[in-house]
């Protein structure tokens, strides 16, 4: 039962930015059924400006790698510009291992591979609200 996975705690609001129109509307079930509030992004840009101008009410970013406009990478470290303690779920199907070491230093930084199940998204986020 999706319900029972989460713990049933809410995980406050969820930023996902990602290309793939399909990733972010599965994601948003997921992750409303599991109690959180989502906003969704279609690209980096678009997902840095929401963050820049939204960032005191968002607990968590969920961020794809590949994506046109701006990379998940470059967005990755603009959004720690704004708040260098967002937690950051990157999500990705192909993870580039230099990528992954060099945001592996960084605090509060989780790798999500694509395709994901629901309880693997359900633990991960467990992992980011709890430590947060």
């Amino acid at each position: 039962d999706i319900n029972n996975l989460h713990g049933g705690k809410a995980c406050g609001s969820v930023l996902v930015i990602d290309d793939e129109m399909f990733v972010r509307e599965s994601t948003t079930v997921i992750l409303k059924r599991l109690g959180c509030s989502v906003t969704c992004c279609e690209d980096g840009e678009k997902g840095y400006t929401y963050f820049l101008n939204n960032h005191p009410k968002i607990d968590l970013v969920i961020l794809d790698l590949l994506m046109p406009n701006m990379s998940g990478n470059k967005c990755f470290h603009k959004l720690r510009e704004v708040d260098s303690n967002i937690p950051v779920i990157v999500s990705s199907a192909f993870l580039d291992d230099k990528i992954v070491q060099k945001l592996h230093k960084y605090k509060s930084v989780y790798f999500l591979q694509k395709p994901y199940s629901i309880k693997n998204l359900s633990n991960i986020i467990d992992t980011a609200v709890r430590e947060k």
